[in-house]
């Protein structure tokens, strides 16, 4: 989380440095990628600390994860699961260095 709030402050801080201004009618471009972010974390955290279940029979998933924490049972995942969740990284891995490299670009040409 302390990274994603580092990377959404450097992109506040640029758009200021670009000229934005922040309002209570506007929201700061790519909100939602960091929302995106935020929920892929949350994913991420799930895969890494839930135990995995082996499917049997379980419509056509290929994965599952026990939630013994806040809730016990079983998330299934499928393929197209799998798959969607990868293109989601893919994008948001895309739109995060694109932010950059403008960012980058535009602090060496102000210099």
């Amino acid at each position: 989380e302390s990274k994603r709030t580092s990377l959404k402050s450097l992109n506040e801080k640029f758009l200021a440095f670009s000229g934005f201004v922040k309002s209570k009618n506007n929201s700061y471009p790519n909100s939602k990628l960091f929302d995106e972010i935020r929920l892929l974390q949350e994913l991420r955290n799930n895969f890494a600390h839930f135990t995995i279940a082996i499917p049997r029979d379980e419509n056509n998933a290929v994965l599952g994860l026990t939630n013994q924490r806040d809730e016990i049972g079983i998330v299934w995942f499928t393929d197209e699961d799998i798959s969607s969740i990868n293109s989601r990284i893919l994008k948001a891995t895309d739109e995060l260095s694109n932010i950059f490299k403008d960012f980058t670009e535009t602090l060496l040409a102000a210099n």
